[in-house]
């Protein structure tokens, strides 16, 4: 209770749109991430789980 694991993250696109460039964060801080489209989504794979805290603010960023 309390927190949230990521591994991956899996975001819908708007029709015929491919992401140009995706920042995310988390806690204020920069987390890395590979980006794949698969079915009309952005799929977000981390290199590593992320573990997100009561309170955390995770921040996602997708430019078409």
């Amino acid at each position: 209770w309390g927190s949230l694991r990521l591994k991956s993250l899996r975001l819908g696109l708007p029709a015929g749109k491919t992401p140009s460039s995706v920042t995310l964060s988390a806690g204020g801080r920069s987390v890395e991430a590979d980006v794949e489209v698969s079915e009309g989504a952005a799929v977000l794979s981390l290199p590593a789980e992320l573990v997100l805290r009561q309170g955390a603010e995770l921040s996602v960023t997708l430019a078409c």
